[in-house]
């Protein structure tokens, strides 16, 4: 896990590096056009939730603040001059920190993420636009574990307590900053929600924390994902 960390915080450096080197030198730029496909690279530090109801009204149990980790590959194309599609590749590193019975304890999990967005762009000034970006998202389960405090994992692989798949919605707002007529850089913040269950249900006796000192998983309702956190891209222009 902290290897993956660096590896997303040296990715961050050399990018805000190109972004300032980009802007000192920046030049208006066109509008963009019709027809253009855009391909870029995003980070995203994001906060990260796995929430059970059950879990939530534990006297025992409360969570904690999970600080997470994404980033990948985009391509955008625009069939107008204001509208068009975004498709993401992203590796989401997510879970949840929680305390049970007065021990922390961190659920890791790692889904390779697929959005495909319908994507809005409004000029605000020569070189500034106002970007909006929602559709669904599909969520492959790369990895799970179980892991104490420290980081330390617990245990086995946990990945077969949770679906393969987590299909969620995603939302994003954010400026785009055109440094040149092809290169462009993007701040804004992103959210996505799943609205399919996280866990394997025939594994709830395993998962629920609760169940652990009751003996039961009768009626365990759902666990969802979601993210919430501040995205930095850059994008090239292709055409």
């Amino acid at each position: 896990m902290k290897k993956h960390k660096n590896l997303f915080l040296i990715a961050a450096s050399i990018l805000l590096t190109v972004l300032t080197a980009e802007a000192q030198s920046a030049d208006p730029a066109a509008a963009p056009k019709k027809g253009a496909l855009e391909i870029g690279i995003t980070v995203i530090p994001q906060m990260s939730a796995l929430r059970n109801m059950s879990d939530e009204s534990s006297h025992f149990f409360s969570y904690e603040n999970t600080f997470s980790y994404a980033g990948g590959i985009s391509a955008q194309y625009l069939f107008t001059e204001k509208a068009g599609i975004g498709l993401d590749l992203l590796y989401s590193m997510q879970g949840q920190k929680y305390s049970y019975q007065w021990v922390e304890y961190y659920k890791q999990l790692d889904y390779i993420k697929i959005p495909l967005m319908f994507v809005y762009k409004e000029p605000i000034g020569s070189k500034h636009y106002f970007v909006a970006k929602v559709g669904p998202q599909i969520g492959l389960l790369s990895s799970a574990v179980l892991a104490d405090q420290s980081g330390h994992t617990i245990g086995t692989n946990t990945k077969s307590e949770y679906q393969g798949m987590d299909y969620s919605m995603l939302v994003s707002f954010g400026l785009s900053f055109k440094a040149s007529e092809k290169l462009a850089f993007d701040l804004g913040i992103k959210y996505d929600y799943s609205f399919s269950n996280a866990e394997n249900t025939g594994n709830n006796a395993e998962i629920n924390t609760n169940a652990a000192s009751t003996g039961t998983a009768i009626n365990r309702p759902g666990t969802y994902n979601s993210t919430f956190g501040l995205y930095l891209g850059v994008k090239y222009c292709l055409k």
